[in-house]
């Protein structure tokens, strides 16, 4: 008769998880990495689904280092570091200053005599919607797209005839076309004017008074043409290569964006977290969601998922044979073993992207720990079944 009621009772428990589901907060470790389309190192089966799971080894993490990172250089080539020629166009207001080698020529007349500078100033012009300039005796001269060189070359070639000996200035009085547009999350937007030696992002930025909201939070979006390219303002602060010059027509838009991830499972706590730097690693993201759960936590299966470009994991060395070539990013699930020294020192180095999720993955021993739970505090309704088929039996 035991034998009978234990059987009944172990058949009650077998049949409880069919319609009570143990408690959990996310997937275990072994449902992750079997599930997987590429495991590296390869310990795992394919099953169909587009992911692949990389360990977190120190090979991998010098593969990663740096991928991926776009900088304003090398978005906008490499002349982006140098001044640019100062052109003139359409609205700029000019100054014609002609000097002639004495008196009783062109512009200077005899009466004058023998006087310091013989030079005469035009009046101020404002290079017109066909991009000239009208000079007396020379008649209407291309300005827009040129050098003030250029235009001081063209006035006196039509002057040399006529003038004696002439010279010519050109001065600009006020660029108009030759400016940059700063708007956004700045204290003052405005449309600013390039200096003729040229002008870098943050020297724009400042002259806009400055950004409104913490370093870490703005991001500074570039727009050239048709090429838009957004970075985070402090990367512009610590790296001088990436603070570039500005050229005529630039955008540069200030905005505020909050970067953060997210922590899941048996993590110490769960949401939603903001970086609250320009730079954060893996091991301090774990430290900001409290660590890991003592009575939960899996230490040798923590993941950060990330969706990563084909480059960067070819750089790694995960086979990405079973996905399709027209696949520019693949999802990836990153593995790091914090059982041992080596997974915190991995962890310190490997740096978040904006929107990552970390899962601290459920000990297995916890999974028994709570089906026992379960067992203790089996619904009375099971319990009841076994009081009837002790009466059947008795």
């Amino acid at each position: 008769m035991l034998f009978l009621r234990l059987g009944i009772f172990i058949a009650l428990l077998i049949a409880l998880p069919s319609c009570t589901a143990l408690p959990g907060s996310g997937p275990l470790s072994q449902e992750i990495t079997q599930h997987a389309m590429v495991v590296t190192p390869a310990n795992g089966e394919n099953s169909g689904l587009q992911y692949a799971v990389v360990n977190l080894t120190r090979d991998v993490l010098e593969a990663n280092t740096g991928s991926d990172v776009v900088t304003l250089a090398g978005a906008f080539g490499r002349d982006a570091g140098k001044p640019q020629v100062g052109r003139l166009g359409v609205g700029d207001e000019l100054q014609v200053t002609i000097f002639e080698s004495q008196a009783g020529g062109l512009f200077i007349p005899t009466e004058a005599g023998s006087r310091p500078g013989n030079y005469v100033n035009l009046p101020t012009q404002r290079v017109d919607t066909n991009g000239k300039i009208s000079v007396p005796y020379a008649g209407a001269i291309q300005v827009a797209g040129r050098t003030t060189s250029q235009v001081e070359s063209s006035i006196q070639a039509r002057l040399k005839d006529r003038a004696i000996e002439p010279q010519v200035v050109v001065s600009i009085i006020s660029q108009r076309s030759e400016s940059v547009s700063v708007i956004g999350e700045v204290n003052s937007s405005a449309k600013i004017p390039i200096d003729t030696n040229g002008n870098r992002v943050l020297e724009m930025i400042s002259k806009a008074g400055g950004i409104k909201d913490l370093g870490h939070e703005s991001w500074v979006t570039i727009q050239r043409g048709s090429q838009q390219v957004a970075v985070p303002f402090d990367e512009l602060v610590q790296d001088p290569l990436a603070n570039i010059y500005v050229i005529p027509g630039d955008t540069i838009y200030v905005s505020k964006r909050e970067v953060s991830f997210l922590a899941f499972g048996a993590s110490g706590a769960s949401g939603k977290f903001s970086f609250g730097a320009a730079n954060l690693s893996m091991a301090e993201a774990i430290g900001r969601a409290q660590g890991l759960d003592d009575g939960r936590a899996d230490p040798q299966n923590v993941f950060l998922y990330r969706v990563e470009s084909r480059d960067t994991l070819q750089r790694i060395g995960v086979d990405l044979t079973p996905f399709s070539a027209s696949d520019s990013k693949i999802p990836v699930i990153y593995r790091v073993n914090l059982r041992g020294p080596a997974g915190f020192f991995i962890a310190q180095h490997f740096m978040m992207h904006d929107k990552d999720v970390i899962y601290v993955s459920n000990s297995p021993a916890t999974e028994i720990t709570k089906f026992l739970q379960l067992v203790k505090s089996a619904p009375a309704a099971a319990v009841d079944v076994v009081n009837g088929a002790n009466a059947v039996i008795n």
